[in-house]
């Protein structure tokens, strides 16, 4: 051991001379023993995202003449060239919608006549 007074870095030691310096911060499955080993992580559930832009959109009922056509889309009266949010209603004809949000287009049909 280095003395005090001969301006020496002090030198740590050991009693056990098989001891590994102490490493902080760092673990590693291969330094563990293997009961103490941790269990796989195992990761957290995605939640799925909406399949397409137009999921929550729901036609409700297309009113259709030569003169005049409008679409009831999640409870508001729409004509073609309005928009709804993001959405455009592009097109009604007597059955479908197209509508058009985000460079995307989709018709959605309607049958059945009451």
């Amino acid at each position: 051991m280095a003395d005090a007074q001969s301006g020496s870095a002090p030198v740590l030691t050991t009693t056990n001379a098989n001891a590994k310096p102490p490493v902080v911060g760092v673990s590693t499955a291969a330094s563990l023993s293997p009961a103490a080993k941790p269990s796989p992580q195992v990761a957290p559930a995605l939640v799925a995202a909406p399949a397409s832009v137009f999921d929550g959109v729901r036609v409700q009922g297309i009113f259709y003449s030569t003169n005049h056509r409008s679409v009831i889309i999640n409870g508001k009266l729409l004509m073609p060239g309005e928009r709804f949010g993001r959405f455009l209603v592009v097109s009604i004809s007597e059955s479908s919608v197209t509508l058009s949000c985000d460079g995307q287009q989709k018709v959605f049909k309607v049958s059945g006549k009451h």
